[in-house]
Formats: C-alpha cells, structure tokens, sequence
C-alpha cells in the first residue's frame, strides 16, 4: 500500500490535545549562605528555556511543567553571586528537591558553578518504579527499549508482578502505544498464533505494543510497577512512559551504525541435526524422496517431484543483520525546538527464510508561543512494509521443506498528537491533547507474476485477497492438484511427507490465507495542576478513548472456505482527581480514578439458538469444483452495557532523615480484556470446524495491591531500595461453557470467558551506585537488582470436584427452559478448585511469570586516556541477567500432589566494549558489542506437543523432543540466543 503521505511526522496540526502528564517539578528553597535567612523574590531559571519562579517571603520557590531531562539551573537575587547549578535531572511525575545556598557578593568573587549529582534515592517516591535515562540506554548494551525495560527488577520478559503481558501499558509522550487486539492472549487459551489445521506460526501478532521508536529518540523511561497515581490509566500489571527528547539550545545530534555478519542460533541444525534414533529430518526426507522414486509408478514419481528442497535452498542465519540511527535537534530559533530520529533495522534472522526490515521515524516540536502557552506536536511512524511496500518472513517448523508455504505479512503504525500547554499563573496550568494512532496488519501470498504460484522470492505487489470468484477460481482446489491452495491444508497425503507421524511435513499445496486488520484509536485528555499552596499539588483531569478494529480474514480449512469480517467501536473513559501533598516529614499522593469501557458490540441473544445457518455455494477451480460451505451466522442483537470501576489510589512516603524514606500504596485498577478476547475467532461467524467464541460482555480484570517499601543512603556512594507487594487480581482465570444448542444440531459450541483469580507476592531490592574511583585507574558504578515472586491462581477441574463446576448446558438436558436462553456466567465465581502457581499451559512465550528468582547487574567501568594529551577514553559496560528456570507440570507425578518441576537457570552476560575520541564538540565512539558473552545454552521451553516430548524433557532434559525441534510448531525456540558479536560507530556532534 501506497502511504508515502504519512512519511511527514512534522506535519503534526497544533490542536486541542493529551494524555498523561510525562512532566517533572523543581522545587526548594533560596537562602542566605551566611545567615540561613530566606532570599525573598529570588529568581530561579531553567537556562535556555522559559521556565522558571520567584522565591517568595520565605525563599520557597517550585517550577512546574519541565519536560524530562537535564538542565542547567542559574538562580540569581540582587546583592548575591549568581550560581548555577548544572546538569539537574528531571524526571517524569518526580519532585526534584533543590535547595539553593547563596553567597553575598563581593567585588572580584566570580560566579558560582556546582555540577548537581544523582541522588541516590527519591525522598518523593510513594511507589515503586525504576527510571532508564537517555545516558543508561546509551551506556548499556541494548538495541531497543524493550531491552531496557530489563533493568527494573519487577519486570522479566515483559511481565512485571505476575501480570500478564497484554496487562502492561506502554505510553510514548502520552500516546496509548499498547497492543489492545493481542492476539497472543487468545492464542494461550485458544491456539490462535499457531493456526491448528494449516499449522501455522503466525508469531508476528505476538507484539504488546503498536509502535517502537528508536532509542536515540528517548529521553526518559519510567516502569511504573507499584501503586501508580491516579492520572496513570488502568493497567493491572505495570504502565512504561516513555518521554521523548525535546530540541534545546545548539543543535547537535548523533548518528550510528551496528553490524553482525550473521546471528547463530542454539539447539540442534533444523536440517541436519542428530534426532534421538541417530538420524536426521534430512535423512528421512531424501529417503522417502528415493523410496518413491524407486516404486516408479506414474503416482509416487508425481509425488517425488515435489520433493524440491534442497540443502542450501533458504538463507539459514547466514546473512547479515544492520542498524542505522541519526538523531539530530536543537533550537532553530529562541521559542521554535525541534527533535528528529530515523532508524533503519533489517535482519535475516537466525532460522531459514526470516527477514525482518523496520523503519522508525520520530518527530517533536515545540514552539512557546508566547511567555504562558506552549504547543507541543509529535509524530512517528513505524513501518514494517504496510506504507513502503517491502513483505517480512517468519521461519515455521511445519513447513520448513516448503517455506513458500508460509505467508508473509506487513505492518505499520502511524502516530500524530498536539498538545496546549497554558500557563495561567507561575502555578497553575492546564494541558489539553489530541492523538491519533493507527495500526494496520497484512499477511497472506504474493504472487508478483500472476502465474497462479506463489514462489520463493515474489514478495512485489498486492497480497492474494481471494474476494472475487475469478481469484479463487485461479488459486484453489481440492481436486485439481496443479492449483497452488487446497482446502484441506495438512490433510493431503498427496502433497506431504509421510513423518512425521504427529503431524507430516507439507511438501506443496498450503491452505489459502489472507488477513487484514487494522487498529485505530483517537485519544483526548485535559489536565488541570495548581500548586494551591507550596505542601498541595492538585491535579484533575478527564481521559476519552475511541476505538475502531476492522478485522478481515479469508481461509480455507477442513474443506471449507471461511472468512472472517468485522468492524467493531469500543471506547473507553476516564475521569480523576489527586492531590500530592508535600511536607518535609511526610509526602503523600491521595487520588481517585473512575474508568469505564464499552465493547461497542452485541452479545447472543440465545445460547441455545446461538446462529442461523446460510448454505453457501463457492465455484472453485477444480473442473465443475463446487464448494457447499454452512455459515453459522451468530445472533448478536442484546447491547453489551458499560463496565465501571471505582479505584482509590494513595502513595506515602515518610521521610525518615535525608539518608531514608519508607514508603507505602495502595491501588485498584481495572484492565479491560484484551479485544481478541471479546471479538477473536467468531463474533459474527461461529466456524463449523472450530466452534470456539468469546464472550463479549466479560467483566474487566480488576486489580488490588498493597505495597511497602525502605529507601536508604548506604554511603556517599551507594543507596538501597527495599519492597514488598501483595497483588490480587480478580477474573484472572480463562473459563469455558460447552453448549449444544438443541437435538439434531451437530455443533457443540465452547464459549469462553474470564473468572477466578490469582494473588501475586514478592520482595524487591535494588542497589544503586555512583562512580566510584578504584585506585586512580578507572570508575566503576553500576545497579544490582533482585527479585522474588510468586504468582498463584485458582484451578478449575469439574471432574476431580465431583460435578461442582457445571460447565456443560445443552437443550436436551432442560437448560435452555431452565436459563431461557442465558447462560449462568454469574456461577463460576463460586467455582470450587485449588490454588496452583501459574505456569504455561502452551509455549515458552508466556512463561515470564513463573520465574521464583530475578537477578540483574549492570555495571560499569570508565577509564581515561591512557595517553597524555590525546582526548580518549575507554568504557566496558555489562549487563548480566539470571533467573531460575521456569515451572511446569510433572506427568510422572501423582496429580494429586499438584508438584511442580524447575527448568534450570538461565544466565546471561551481554557486554559493550567502547572507545572515545572527542574532536571540538565531536566525539567518535567505535565500540564492540557482545551478546551472550560466555555462549551459555539457556533452555527457556521444551516439546510439549507429545507425550514423548514431555516424557524426555522431565526423564532427560532434552528440551527439543523426539523431532530435535529447535524451534516448536507454534514457533517459539527451546533456547535463548547464541553469542552474538555486533560491530559499531556512534557519533556524537
């Protein structure tokens, strides 16, 4: 698709606009050095902005609405030395406390210049969260942000505090970037990114997030894991904010390239890898390709010729992987900044035929225009080839003798927001914001030559739609074997091998495939903040978002042609209301959040007379081929009504001494379901071979947590942070109803929906240091984090409970009379059953919260030139990660003792070796980046598709199965990443 319009993230319009208030707050108190008297109408300025305030009669002063960074602090007062302050951080949502000592000036005494430090601890946090700065992703050995987020102890794998990963929001500049569809979360429960007939590993939807940005575009990170306060949206695992940088002063920039020749992978060859019966998928394949060829009959020689692979036929973690990034931003002129980054990504992956190209391009402008009201436009735009064109590859085990027969797909988001920022005194201001976000996914076949096959390397051109009779006619058959698609796909001895025996490799004739889906969503938000007094900040505002999903899929299946078509409009609001009270001995933030969502559909309006049916006749190409296809078209006529919630939010801290703080919160927030939840698999059609729905008018998660914890200043140099949390999270659990709607009908039909809960528990602790100097030869800092955790949730099982859990309905039973037409989703939240710790019941995809114990370490060491004179310097950083292995079920065990196995440990040092040579205000930077240093073989899921593979993974520890499966059908790997080595330059000017 031809977009190239959108390609001008600068053309952003400067209207009404929001979302969350990603800005920070300087305030403190100017003095008499000499007499500890206050300095009344001191003036202290934010060089190179607007920004700044008097000190009043008793020398207080505070600064609101600064954007996260670094900035230089002059504060000036007649009869007194001017001082200035550099290098002052400013972070998302924190008060920076600044007290400011003046000395009396005195002819000849010249201006005073302090370098500010880091404090180690935040006297003003009343919950838990972790801050990445622009120079911790620079220093560390990371390529994106989702590999900072590696930092915060509570987070691992995306999951943070036995949250889910759908259950995280992640937020750019107030941009809602979080992925609402998530079809992961179906495909947990439902198998919906590994496609059971045309086995298929769709893991590109598997994304929590809509959009990326390049990290040279990020100024600040915030993990919000805690008791977030109550502007922040619901969210019932964590809320990342990601605050961009913002032009200032001289225009500068940096620019940067990384390169690796070729990525290895862990685990066995895909080819040629030894198989527990000491052969090869290799060996088999040629030997039955020879069997066929020696019977000779015209049928097995037919056969035989579809025997095409070949040793080398895929590119296999051969090729190169590249990153460009520049960023470059500044000051055109005194009230007009601007910032810009362009990335550019293409990999070939680790396994056959992957390709993955990404374009990032990131815009922000802020023009004061005049001294109280400032506009603020940001745009990005995030490509995968929907707007420019170029089709991405995944790698699937269950074809790959015949990768052709996997689709390919194309993604995209687009992003444009402006923002009114009105000052209307030095302490109250007002905020009003606009964003638009969309988000489009296509995947299917291209045939670039119109030829009727779909070949290796056609990726030009319109995917195969298959909407019209001429398009399916040239495509599909179940008869007339030349065609490309059959619509039984890995149900054709014909065209598959013959192992293995859970399930054959496809050597020709996939199942047809097209989707097309597209997320859009309008945001609009006002906040109001007024510092009443210097001890209240109070805040208010109000939150709407508009939704619209287009969902559009076309298949052939079991011997049916089946489409999928919908749009749906849900929408969310929100409204709150918070005062940060600040005081020396206590700070206290006490807010109140009311959110509500509405599914913007229908539900059934009966259970047991759930669809009427429509015969459909599809001429397909075969000679006189017709297809009779039953549509269950879903009775969907009884409006969903609106969810709401009521949550109270309230964060303490209590300063003990300027070395310590305790802190405490409390939070309720509610999580809507993710929409492939509530409109994945059949809202408007119920499949006749997969009779699987949703319930649309599920409760929201709901979520409670209690959370304490210590702040404490070791020593000049180090500084500790201690908490403890207590979560619990209702309608946690995936439940299903079997119903058979009435005698004669065929369909039995499952409906799911959410109940139950589980509670999460753990500990944290977080030890911070500064540069510390080592025997005059080098400085070493750096942060270590642990983290224990424990997430449980109820188990459901009618059968071992005798019958106390009814979950199956039918007419003949006497149901439908009995419930008239409903079902009683009311009854399973007094579903009997038994806590169990929470593990994955499909893949290593969603085995992030099961891991007991979290270490991280990230260290590093800074030397100076070694030669006298020469500008140059050397940093080594390291980040090492471990954590315990993850949990499973034991099949040898005796069920009853509901014991549980551990995978083993995973451990893993990433390093980044850098050089610095600096030229006027250039700096050159080549650095070495190693991944994986020690090449550890990390296991982090094992074939759980058999019986054997289960038995051989708890007997032996084999984590790749009878098949030697690196990568498992539903394709996730057995094994974290091979030692990775990636050369580079960076340039700072």
């Amino acid at each position: 698709m031809n977009h190239k319009i959108l390609l001008l993230p600068f053309l952003i319009i400067f209207i009404t606009s929001t979302i969350y208030t990603q800005t920070g707050k300087i305030s403190g108190r100017v003095y008499n050095e000499a007499t500890n008297e206050p300095i009344p109408g001191a003036n202290v300025i934010l060089e190179g902005t607007r920004l700044g305030a008097a000190a009043d009669m008793r020398g207080n002063y505070v600064i609101l609405n600064i954007p996260p960074g670094k900035y230089d602090v002059v504060i000036s007062a007649v009869g007194f030395v001017k001082t200035t302050i550099r290098n002052v951080i400013v972070s998302a949502d924190k008060t920076t406390f600044l007290d400011v000592a003046l000395k009396e000036e005195v002819i000849g005494l010249p201006e005073v210049v302090v370098q500010a430090e880091r404090p180690l601890i935040d006297i003003s946090q009343t919950s838990s969260r972790a801050t990445i700065t622009s120079d911790d992703i620079s220093a560390l050995p990371i390529a994106n942000f989702q590999e900072a987020l590696k930092v915060s102890p509570s987070n691992y794998s995306g999951y943070i505090r036995g949250g889910r990963r759908y259950e995280t929001k992640y937020i750019i500049e107030g941009i809602d970037i979080s992925d609402k569809y998530y079809e992961a979360f179906s495909g947990n429960y439902g198998g919906n990114l590994y496609t059971t007939y045309h086995g298929l590993s769709l893991t590109f939807r598997e994304n929590v997030n809509l959009a990326d940005v390049g990290v040279g575009a990020i100024e600040e990170i915030n993990v919000n894991s805690g008791a977030s306060s109550a502007e922040l949206s619901q969210a019932t695992g964590g809320v990342v904010s990601i605050t961009l940088k913002e032009g200032r002063g001289k225009i500068s920039g940096k620019a940067y390239f990384r390169y690796a020749s070729r990525l290895p992978h862990k685990g066995p060859d895909l080819y040629f890898g030894q198989l527990p019966d000491g052969s090869t998928a290799a060996d088999k394949y040629f030997g039955e390709k020879r069997a066929l060829e020696a019977k000779g009959d015209p049928a097995s020689l037919a056969k035989a010729r579809l025997y095409s692979w070949t040793p080398g036929k895929y590119w296999y973690g051969n090729k190169p992987t590249i990153e460009l990034e520049t960023s470059v931003g500044g000051s055109l002129f005194k009230d007009l900044g601007f910032f810009t980054d362009i990335r550019f990504y293409e990999t070939h992956g680790r396994f056959p035929n992957e390709f993955n190209r990404q374009l990032n391009i990131t815009g922000k402008l802020t023009y004061n225009l005049t001294p109280s009201i400032k506009l603020t436009g940001i745009g990005f735009i995030n490509d995968q080839g929907f707007y420019f064109g170029w089709k991405n590859r995944v790698f699937n085990e269950n074809y790959k003798f015949f990768l052709e027969g996997v689709p390919k797909y194309t993604k995209g988001s687009f992003a444009i927001s402006g923002k009114l920022t009105h000052a209307l005194s030095s302490k109250t201001f007002y905020e009003i914001q606009v964003s638009l976000l969309t988000s489009p996914t296509e995947a299917g076949f291209v045939d670039s030559n119109g030829d009727g096959k779909v070949e290796l390397n056609e990726d030009k051109g319109e995917f195969i739609k298959f909407s019209t009779p001429e398009e399916i006619r040239k495509y599909i058959s179940k008869t007339d074997k030349t065609k490309f698609f059959t619509t039984t796909p890995r149900n054709e001895s014909e065209s598959e091998a013959s192992f293995p025996s859970s399930g054959p490799y496809p050597l020709a004739r996939p199942g047809a495939y097209y989707e097309y889906q597209r997320l859009t969503q309008v945001n609009v938000k006002g906040d109001v903040k007024s510092q009443i007094t210097n001890n209240h900040l109070v805040s208010a505002g109000f939150d709407l978002k508009f939704y619209k999903l287009t969902h559009l899929r076309r298949y052939t299946v079991v011997g049916r042609f089946d489409v999928e078509d919908y749009v749906v409009k849900p929408y969310e609001i929100g409204f709150y209301v918070q005062d940060k009270i600040e005081y020396s001995g206590i700070i206290v933030n006490a807010g109140l959040r009311a959110d509500a969502f509405n599914a913007g559909a229908s539900e059934i309006d009966n259970y047991f007379a759930p669809y009427t049916v429509k015969t459909e006749q599809i001429q397909l190409g075969g000679a006189n081929e017709v297809l009779t296809v039953n549509r269950y078209i879903l009775r969907r006529n009884t409006a969903v009504k609106t969810k709401w919630l009521i949550g109270p939010r309230l964060g303490i801290s209590h300063p003990i001494s300027d070395k310590a703080s305790m802190y405490y919160s409390f939070s309720r927030s509610m999580q809507i379901p993710p929409f492939s939840a509530l409109y994945a698999d059949a809202y408007a059609e119920m499949h006749g071979t997969l009779p699987n729905i949703w319930l649309v008018d599920q409760e929201p998660l709901k979520s409670t947590i209690y959370e304490m914890g210590l702040q404490y200043v070791i020593s000049n140099y180090f500084g500790i942070d201690v908490s403890a949390y207590y979560k619990t999270i209702e309608n946690y659990v995936p439940l299903a109803y079997g119903v058979t709607p009435r005698p004669g009908v065929a369909i039995t039909y499952f409906i799911r929906f959410n109940g139950g809960y589980a509670d999460s528990r753990g500990i944290e602790l977080t030890l911070n240091s500064r540069a510390l100097p080592i025997a005059n030869l080098f400085k070493l800092s750096g942060k270590l984090t642990y983290a224990y955790s424990y997430i449980k949730s109820l188990v459901v099982s009618p059968d071992a409970l005798r019958g106390q859990n009814v979950t199956a309905f039918s007419t003949l039973g006497g149901d439908s009379a009995k419930y008239g037409g409903k079902l009683p989703f009311e009854n399973a939240r007094y579903f009997a059953g038994y806590e169990m710790n929470v593990v994955s019941n499909l893949s290593s995809s969603f085995t992030g919260y099961d891991r007991p114990h979290r270490i991280n370490l990230s260290l590093f060491f800074d030397f100076p030139s070694p030669f006298k004179g020469i500008p140059i310097d050397f940093r080594l950083s390291t980040f090492t990660t471990a954590a315990s292995g993850f949990l499973y079920p034991l099949i040898l065990a005796d069920p009853r003792s509901r014991k549980l196995g551990e995978g083993p440990w995973n451990i893993r040092t990433d390093i980044k070796l850098e050089a610095g040579y600096s030229i006027g205000r250039i700096r050159i930077s080549p650095y070495l980046e190693i991944k994986n240093l020690f090449d550890r073989e990390n296991i982090i899921g094992y074939d759980r598709t058999t019986d054997e593979g289960q038995l051989l993974w708890e007997q032996k520890k084999i984590p790749t199965g009878p098949l030697g499966l690196t990568v498992f059908r539903d394709g996730t790997s057995a094994f974290d990443i091979a030692r990775e080595i990636y050369f580079g330059i960076s340039i700072n000017f």
